[in-house]
Parts: structure tokens; C-alpha cells; sequence
């Protein structure tokens, strides 16, 4: 797998890929246009880490791209990265709990994209983030985790999108 799963138009993004028979990266083989390799070398986990810098061109197609990652002696699954027009907020939170609530929701501005991860663990990860929207304007949410064709602990993403009031009141 590859994080993090996108980035921003015109931006350059580093992304670390892990898996197994990772050594000796040799190129990053994408199947469109618009995003490019800057670098590429073996991560602090060798063979189960490489390390890249993407560019992403300010005309790239916004969305789903595909690419592999090339070794010397293997071509890994395709994995997707996804394109946005927004600039991307990665999540904070480093164990589970740390964003679970409206008291500790983490503030993200509009117009972006947030890149979450779902936590391991015995209970369902929820992560609450803070948008500043003044009265009477309309907010839009989409969730691409689905799409993103990543089935981790057993199964789909089974993900829903609440949209509360300072008060947490649905």
C-alpha cells in the first residue's frame, strides 16, 4: 500500500510505500498523465519501505490514478492516488480516541481534502473534524474510502458522514 493515498494539484507529495520484496526501487510506472517522479530510494525498513516524491502537475486529471511501484526483480499490485483540486489535511490523531468527540475535533479549512485512517482496534474509529462556516451558507462532503479499493481488517469501509452544530447536535 502507499500513503498518503492523494494529494493536491500543483503540489509535490511524498509517499512511502510498504509491503514485502520492496528492494532496489527502480521506477514508479504510472498509467496516465499528469503526475511524475522526482525521487525515489529504499525507506529505513529495507525491503519493506521505499520512499517517494511525486509531482503533481497543475493540469493533472483530477481523480483516480493508477500506478506500481518497479524493482528490480518484482512489479507490485496497482495501487490508486487520487487527485483533488483541494489542498490535503492529513488527520493528527496517532492512537485511537484522539478525535472522537466535538471537544476534540480537529479544525481543517474549508476547500480541502482529509486523508483519515481508520485504526485498528475493538470499537468502530470515529474522527471528528471542525469546519468554521458562517450562518446560512451550505457545506458539501464527500467520501471517497470505498473507492479508494483499500479493504483493510476483513472487509469494506462502512463509513458515514454526520454534519453537527457547535453544540454537537445533529
Amino acid at each position: 500500500y502507499m500513503l498518503p493515498r492523494g494529494g493536491a494539484l500543483g503540489s509535490t507529495v511524498d509517499v512511502v510505500f510498504t509491503g514485502q520484496y520492496l528492494q532496489n526501487p527502480k521506477q514508479i510506472l504510472f498509467y496516465g498523465t499528469g503526475i511524475r517522479t522526482v525521487s525515489l530510494e529504499e525507506g529505513a525498513k529495507r525491503g519493506f519501505e521505499v520512499r517517494a516524491k511525486l509531482e503533481i502537475a497543475s493540469n493533472c486529471p483530477i481523480g483516480e490514478h493508477v500506478l506500481r511501484l518497479r524493482t528490480n526483480n518484482a512489479l507490485t499490485e496497482p495501487v490508486t492516488f487520487w487527485v483533488s483540486r483541494f489542498p490535503t489535511v492529513l488527520e493528527t490523531e496517532k492512537k485511537s480516541g484522539e478525535n472522537d468527540t466535538v471537544a476534540k475535533a480537529q479544525a481543517i479549512p474549508l476547500n480541502s481534502t482529509v486523508e483519515g485512517q481508520i485504526s485498528a482496534g475493538g470499537e468502530p474509529d470515529v474522527d471528528v473534524y471542525q469546519v468554521t462556516v458562517d450562518a446560512g451558507k451550505r457545506i458539501s462532503v464527500e467520501v471517497e474510502a470505498i473507492r479508494l479499493g483499500t479493504t483493510p481488517r476483513d472487509g469494506e469501509n462502512d463509513l458515514m458522514v454526520r454534519i453537527l452544530d457547535f453544540d454537537g447536535k445533529q
